[in-house]
């Protein structure tokens, strides 16, 4: 009678701690599958702002290029505007027989013409340059970009 009472005692007992660890496991898993939801979401929430920040560095990249690109039009006709010019006041120049003086101020006015055009084309250069730049670091971004995407990839 009395190892009856025991036994039953301790399938009691045994039964509470099973329910016990049940319930730790639970709670567990629980707050295991909470901070895995926090972690996701704040995961998103950062990627959500690097991806923001990128994209905004390359719309403004683009946008730069753009204005460069309009510039480097700009500038290639005014220099075909000027190469015209140029070819147009030396044809008058060999075609006109004028007095010495006049002939002087022609020439003074192009060189003035001149040092301009030189400006412009050095103008461009560094333009071209700024531009070359420009394109390498837009490549270096979206290089960036795809990394940080595989990442990305492999942390789903």
């Amino acid at each position: 009678e009395m190892e009856a009472k025991y036994t039953r005692k301790m399938q009691a007992l045994r039964d509470e701690m099973d329910l016990r660890r049940k319930t730790e496991i639970h709670e567990l898993e629980e707050r295991k599958n909470t901070q895995i939801s926090e972690l996701m979401g704040n995961h998103e929430g950062a990627f959500g702002a690097i991806k923001n920040y990128y994209n905004d560095i390359t719309a403004k990249n683009l946008t730069l290029i753009n204005l460069l690109k309009e510039q480097v039009e700009e500038l290639k006709k005014k220099e075909a505007v000027l190469e015209k010019e140029k070819a147009d006041v030396l044809r008058q120049n060999k075609g006109l027989m004028e007095p010495l003086q006049e002939a002087q101020e022609l020439v003074a006015e192009l060189q003035k013409k001149l040092v301009h055009y030189y400006r412009d084309k050095e103008a461009l250069m560094n333009s071209k340059a700024h531009l070359k730049i420009s394109q390498k670091e837009l490549k270096d971004l979206q290089w960036e970009h795809e990394v940080l995407e595989q990442r990305f990839s492999k942390v789903r």
